[in-house]
């Protein structure tokens, strides 16, 4: 089981950012945000996404989030964040207007990278 319960993407982010807030603080998660959304690798999957119209997966901004200096040393909490505000980027900047994935589509994404990060128990 997610340290959250997944029912549409942004219920499960929303009470993914609350849990890692609570366990964290705000600080944390505002840096966490800022990096992915002021991130060129992250604006890259986006051109990319929009170029071939297809939605990228849970592994796509996994590798990303590995590869930016932050989240190199970070526990497998923050990573999943890292990668959930990517997702939530993504959805908020290319996938409302494209529609390249479904909200059940999105869900399962979450769930990919808690299972990914081996944070599903």
């Amino acid at each position: 089981m997610p340290p959250v319960p997944i029912t549409t993407f942004q219920e499960t982010y929303q009470a993914y950012k609350n849990y890692y807030i609570a366990r964290n603080g705000s600080n944390k998660f505002e840096r966490i945000y800022d990096d992915i959304t002021n991130s060129s690798k992250i604006d890259q999957i986006l051109q990319w996404s929009i170029n071939n119209r297809i939605a990228p997966n849970a592994k796509d901004f996994l590798i990303i989030v590995h590869t930016m200096s932050f989240f190199i040393i970070a526990k497998n909490e923050t990573r999943a964040m890292g990668a959930i505000v990517a997702l939530y980027y993504w959805n908020e900047r290319v996938n409302r207007k494209y529609c390249l994935a479904t909200e059940k589509e999105m869900s399962e994404k979450i769930k990919s990278v808690f299972g990914q990060l081996s944070m599903l128990w």
